[in-house]
């Protein structure tokens, strides 16, 4: 029962993604919760696509795709980006760190997820929840 939804890379294109979370939602029973938590997380995701790896070029998609497995659901998010080093990404919580803009986004995925990493080189993040 897996889906796919793929979308230009431009902001207004985020309200795509509320009928692929509606489905989400209706098809695996989420609870509010937890649906919360997903929601929040593959928006965060998907907005970094567009913004920071297909720097706005309407010509690059983002892709998301859901799969589950046993109790698992899994939600890929890919973009046409350079990728970019996730460990590179400074911590936003650090004091030093605390008025730069970078970070937020996959700091709230770390912590909203059950696990989440990085591959293709950044191009390619999969968030993994327990439902």
């Amino acid at each position: 029962m897996a889906s796919k939804l793929t979308i230009s890379s431009e902001l207004e294109n985020i309200k795509l993604i509320d009928s692929f979370l509606k489905r989400l939602e209706a098809n695996y029973c989420i609870l509010p919760k937890k649906f919360i938590d997903i929601k929040l997380s593959i928006l965060e995701a998907v907005n970094n696509a567009i913004i920071h790896g297909n720097k706005f070029d309407s010509d690059k998609t983002v892709s998301i795709t859901e799969a589950m497995d046993h109790e698992i659901l899994e939600i890929r998010i890919n973009d046409q980006g350079s990728g970019f080093n996730f460990n590179e990404v400074k911590d936003p919580t650090l004091k030093e760190n605390i008025l730069s803009p970078g970070g937020r986004g996959i700091h709230l995925m770390r912590n909203l997820t059950d696990s989440f990493k990085f591959t293709n080189d950044g191009k390619c993040v999969i968030l993994r929840f327990k439902i």
